[in-house]
């Protein structure tokens, strides 16, 4: 019998892909933000907006 969670017809494990891309993402989201965090004093302008804030409420909004 075929493991459940293969995708039909070939042996890839589907459900560990999507795990893998669930795990991963937040974690690679967070270093960007580690990245971005010393260009928090120089104010990057983005149509009138500062954009750390911003991109530290997406990710808030990703991780919850």
């Amino acid at each position: 019998m075929e493991n459940l969670y293969t995708f039909p017809g070939t042996g890839q494990n589907g459900l560990r892909v999507v795990a893998d891309m669930i795990t991963v993402l937040p974690f690679l989201f967070s270093v960007l933000l580690a990245m971005l965090t010393p260009l928090r004093n120089i104010k990057i302008k983005s149509k009138g907006k500062d954009l750390y804030p911003l991109l530290l409420r997406y990710y808030h909004n990703l991780v919850k």
